[in-house]
């Protein structure tokens, strides 16, 4: 590209790889999604650097991972100071940046153009009229997924996508470069799916995981509650594929919102210059240990996030196996606008792979972080074949995520794993003294506006 290139980042909240078409799953429909991968580079080894929200938001923004910047938990509402976002840098160097969705963050006024769904898209429906609410904290035991009463036209994926769609016929034949940020918030729950969406609700082609019972041994005892406490809202069989069929159902309505937003790119003709980035925060249970949602721990359907990047002409389609994280596509946006990454950023450009470069030496580790309070913290570290877990108790489990990749057998005691055991446990070692930064510690600021019972949420 001879001039800055656009990056329409496209960002859905909780996306897991197996509810994704070309990832593998024979229950979805995504074909919009697919195209993408199948016109681009879609990396299968990306680990997410924290199964929650913000954490991994902000891990994903400063190219830093969480211990480093210091936003721990969903309750921080702001990044600390001292830490710069590729949004930030973009913006100094011409861009025009936009955020349409989820920020989950009360810092948002340095983007040049915001819908923040807390609180723009509550006065949207407070505007039409429609009195959704939303209260403080939904029970563990608790479903939440079903269908919705807000009209198709006025769901907040459909709005995001219209909001995209004008932005980028705004920007037909404009100077600037741009940013597009666009961070859905499904398939994230509450599972709430509008009826004219109903054609995507298919729970007879969900298929459940067969667990066995070694899913429920040497395990660390405050998970296996937690799991107990969530596997109350699918008793049985057909909750769960209902669950399920309805998180299938909420990505398809993205992927069509992201169809939409890639015929905007092809019909004004921008598409030859733009970046298309697709990933998420994190994934989700979907099932496995017979639960939904997420936290308390470091399994592969909540930290290994699908990856896909797309710009005709740049990019040869392939698939690679190449082990990538979050915090790669700081300086990768870097990379392709031609701007030096500043000091500080624990990212690396993932160009060499996306072009599919036969040169390019590739991560041997990827490392993921959580901290959940009153729990134990955990890290993770994986290599292409092994996963190490160690809490902060000193709990750990190994797993080879080949054979195993729902992560039910425990590995850590068997000796014929020592070596692989140790092989990890040393790399967490050299990952701590590297890039943990306990000063970075931030308070929990809670963002309680949005939180408060009966603050209007669709």
């Amino acid at each position: 590209m001879s001039i800055k290139p656009n990056f329409v980042i496209l960002y859905p909240d909780s996306l897991a790889k197996k509810a994704i078409s070309c990832y593998g799953c024979p229950s979805a429909f995504t074909p919009n999604i697919d195209r993408l991968a199948l016109g681009g580079a879609m990396f299968e080894n990306c680990t997410s650097q924290n199964p929650a929200c913000m954490p991994s938001r902000a891990s994903l923004l400063t190219g830093k991972y969480v211990s480093a910047h210091g936003v721990y938990d969903n309750g921080v509402a702001d990044y600390p100071q001292g830490h710069v976002t590729f949004q930030q840098i973009l913006k100094r160097n011409g861009y025009h940046t936009a955020y349409y969705g989820k920020t989950h963050s009360i810092n948002n006024q340095e983007w040049d153009d915001v819908f923040d769904l807390y609180p723009d898209y509550n006065r949207y429906l407070s505007s039409r009229r429609i009195d959704v609410k939303y209260p403080e904290k939904f029970p563990l035991e608790d479903l939440n997924a079903g269908f919705s009463r807000i009209p198709a036209e006025d769901f907040s994926e459909v709005i995001l996508g219209n909001l995209a769609v004008s932005y980028i016929r705004r920007k037909k034949g404009g100077k600037d470069p741009f940013l597009l940020f666009m961070s859905f918030e499904a398939p994230h729950s509450p599972w709430s799916l509008p009826e004219e969406y109903r054609r995507f609700y298919r729970p007879e082609m969900v298929s459940l995981p067969k667990i066995p019972p070694e899913d429920r041994r040497n395990k660390p005892q405050y998970r296996l509650k937690y799991h107990g406490k969530r596997s109350m809202m699918v008793k049985t069989d057909d909750k769960l594929r209902h669950a399920i069929a309805i998180y299938n159902a909420l990505v398809s309505v993205v992927d069509e919102q992201i169809g939409r937003i890639v015929s905007a790119l092809d019909e004004t003709r921008l598409r030859k210059n733009t970046v298309i980035i697709l990933l998420s925060d994190h994934g989700d249970h979907l099932g496995n240990h017979r639960t939904m949602g997420k936290c308390l721990s470091l399994e592969e359907n909540l930290i290994n996030v699908p990856f896909i990047v797309n710009s005709p002409g740049l990019f040869k389609p392939h698939r690679s196996k190449e082990l990538v994280e979050s915090i790669d596509v700081f300086p990768t946006l870097m990379d392709l606008a031609g701007i030096p990454s500043p000091s500080g950023i624990q990212g690396t450009s993932i160009l060499p792979f996306a072009r599919n470069s036969r040169n390019a030496s590739g991560k041997e580790f990827c490392f993921s972080e959580e901290y959940y309070d009153p729990f134990p913290g955990h890290l993770s570290v994986r290599n292409r074949e092994f996963k190490l877990i160690v809490n902060s108790e000193g709990f750990e489990e190994l797993y080879n995520i080949i054979e195993d990749p729902y992560e039910w057998f425990n590995l850590a005691s068997n000796a014929e794993y020592r070596s692989t055991l140790c092989q990890l446990k040393d790399a967490l070692v050299q990952f701590s003294f590297k890039h943990v930064d306990k000063s970075q510690k931030s308070e929990s600021n809670w963002v309680t506006e949005f939180m408060k019972p009966g603050f209007n949420r669709y």
